[in-house]
């Protein structure tokens, strides 16, 4: 995505510090994936990242972060605590037969699956 925009002015101070939550989440596990859209849910109340790889960081409330996947047969969300967990999910094959990937943090490789350190096998 080239162009990223947000208005704060929409935040209340617990949803700004849902904000902040998201971004360092996003850095710490996903710093390397691409970002889809960045956005604040005024119904939900949940400030969110959506990734490429299909992975939505977000969180409500100054709340916890949490990663939220889709299950495009169902129409379930599934959310889980851990980036890693999530991504686990989306190695499975989609409805259109790709396999998701994601870079290793240390060699920048593209891989289906990263350890906890985002890092592929190889690398460790």
């Amino acid at each position: 995505m080239e162009n990223l925009s947000f208005n704060l002015n929409d935040l209340g101070s617990s949803d700004l510090e849902s904000f902040i939550l998201v971004q360092q989440a996003y850095k710490q596990n996903a710093f390397k994936e691409s970002i889809m859209e960045i956005g604040f849910n005024t119904n939900s109340g949940y400030v969110y990242i959506a990734l490429e790889n299909g992975i939505c960081i977000s969180s409500c409330f100054g709340q916890d972060v949490e990663y939220i996947t889709n299950d495009y047969e169902s129409g379930e969300e599934n959310f889980y605590n851990d980036y890693f967990d999530a991504l686990e999910s989306l190695n499975e094959v989609n409805e259109f037969g790709d396999t998701f990937v994601v870079s290793c943090n240390k060699c920048g490789n593209d891989v289906t699956t990263v350890n906890e350190n985002g890092n592929c096998k190889k690398c460790k």
